[in-house]
């Protein structure tokens, strides 16, 4: 997903806390816990879930959690964003915040912290976003389209959709 954009700080956190695990997922969101626009990054290992929120360089670690510890992992759909939610010990709590446009992602990476918490080894290519890109304006073309909305020739469409009056 994200890995290769991780901040370095939190990079080194995952590094000396978590020395024997790999990061398998690594997602920015674009809502902080405050409701405010900002990043803050989850990242997925095969034993633990960390969110962190940089401040500046540093990273401030919001939460850890043991992935055995994990009883279940979903997606809320909230009033124009939604939360990526963990339960631990009967307890539900949102873990990060995300916008609309982020929702596939996050989507995909509950399929993929459920993977792990099965115990089942997730490869690269299961974690790749299958998200395709428009290469005119290299914004994503929503799932549900086969070719980008903002680059179609409106004029065409319009031409194609409205009847042609007899003259």
């Amino acid at each position: 997903m994200e890995k290769h954009l991780i901040p370095e700080r939190l990079n080194e956190y995952i590094r000396r806390e978590h020395p024997t695990e790999h990061i398998v997922v690594a997602l920015s969101s674009d809502i902080t816990r405050s409701g405010d626009y900002g990043l803050v990054w989850l990242v997925a290992t095969p034993q633990s879930i960390v969110t962190a929120e940089m401040n500046g360089a540093e990273a401030v670690i919001l939460s850890t959690a043991a992935l055995a510890d994990v009883e279940s992992v979903g997606i809320v759909d909230l009033v124009g964003n939604g939360a990526l939610q963990i339960t631990v010990k009967g307890t539900a709590q949102p873990i990060v915040y995300f916008s609309n446009a982020k929702k596939p992602d996050f989507c995909e990476t509950v399929t993929v912290i459920n993977l792990l918490r099965a115990g089942t080894a997730v490869s690269a290519d299961q974690v790749r976003s299958k998200r395709v890109i428009c290469v005119k304006c290299s914004l994503p073309v929503p799932e549900d389209m086969s070719s980008c909305p903002r680059c179609a020739d409106k004029r065409a469409l319009f031409l194609r959709l409205c009847p042609r009056s007899p003259t």
